[in-house]
């Protein structure tokens, strides 16, 4: 019952954050492997990361481009269940999920650019570790 009413929480909370501009992403501070992923939804994209460090010595970025009115699903999951916890953050909310579990999260968003981040905040499997990211719309 917790799990259900945390998700019911966490999807009332406006979980896309209006894009940044390059300038505004501190991309120095990433480590070796960051990656800015560019999104068009509707539509479906699947991404497989590797990260170096926990955020926010590493992370990737996700521009999102929302064509149309749509109900945008992310979906987090780290790669090889040893414990690692991963964080999707969207604007002042960061959702997470220590494996075997993953991120799924769904809002409705007017056309527009999104700006995500994925990254690791605990990694206790070590690194390099490696995530799947998938956006559908």
């Amino acid at each position: 019952m917790k799990k259900i009413l945390a998700l019911v929480a966490a999807l009332a909370v406006l979980w896309i954050a209006p894009a940044v501009s390059a300038s505004n992403v501190d991309e120095d501070k990433a480590g070796a492997d960051a990656a800015t992923y560019p999104v068009t939804l509707p539509g479906y994209s699947s991404t497989f990361g590797v990260l170096y460090d926990v955020a926010p010595a590493d992370y990737d970025t996700y521009i999102l481009t929302v064509t149309s009115p749509t109900t945008v699903t992310a979906v987090i999951e780290d790669c090889c269940i040893m414990g690692d916890t991963i964080g999707l953050k969207a604007g002042k909310t960061t959702f997470k999920a220590t494996s075997p579990e993953v991120i799924r999260v769904s809002k409705a968003v007017p056309a527009g650019k999104y700006t995500v981040f994925v990254g690791y905040l605990a990694g206790p499997g070590g690194f390099p570790a490696g995530y799947t990211a998938t956006f559908s719309g």
